[in-house]
């Protein structure tokens, strides 16, 4: 009997470990990502001097910044807080950050084809550094999916209620025994039915 509730006990920590490892790897990935995001807006940046003779040339500017702020909150998140919360809130204003962004040169580049503006030089690496922002959003989102697992697991309690103590019946013509013991599920026979 001690045997198998030390196994129980050695089986529940080695759960709650590879859990709790799990849950490292996915914030070290969170971590990554957004260094990524950084990484990928640092070159959008230099990339936006190509939009120079376009009106859109301050907004990308900003918006450039504005994505890499947003980038520089989640990483600080995944490497201090872990708060789960924060992190999907910074995740969505990320999103929202990075869409607007992804529209001002969009619509540069449908302005310029149009004669609105003039964009020198080659600019589909900055579609490419778009693109790879865009994936690291996706992963970030599934990464947050995960945690979110991790806590609605963690957070789950099981309680224990004790069997109902019931008096019996005695043989003797329906008159309460005077002993006590615990009732057995579906009566009293052995196949739940009563005779």
């Amino acid at each position: 009997m001690v045997g198998t509730s030390i196994k129980s006990i050695l089986a529940f920590a080695l759960l709650m470990g590879i859990a709790s490892q799990a849950n490292a790897d996915t914030w070290r990935h969170v971590d990554q990502q957004a260094k990524d995001i950084e990484r990928a807006t640092k070159q959008l940046r230099t990339e936006v001097s190509h939009y120079r003779k376009t009106r859109f040339y301050g907004q990308l500017i900003g918006a450039t910044a504005k994505l890499k702020g947003k980038a520089i909150v989640v990483h600080n998140i995944a490497d201090h807080s872990h708060n789960v919360k924060s992190l999907k809130l910074a995740i969505e204003h990320l999103e929202r950050t990075f869409h607007d962004a992804e529209y001002l040169f969009d619509r540069a580049e449908a302005n310029a084809v149009k004669g609105d503006g003039y964009i020198q030089g080659n600019t589909a690496h900055v579609k490419q550094l778009l693109n790879a922002i865009g994936a690291c959003i996706h992963n970030l989102q599934r990464d947050l999916v995960l945690l979110n697992r991790a806590i609605t697991t963690k957070k789950r309690v099981v309680t224990y209620r004790a069997p109902v103590k019931v008096n019996r019946y005695s043989n003797s013509y329906g008159a309460y025994g005077s002993r006590s013991s615990y009732r057995s599920p579906y009566g009293n026979s052995r196949f739940g039915i009563k005779f």
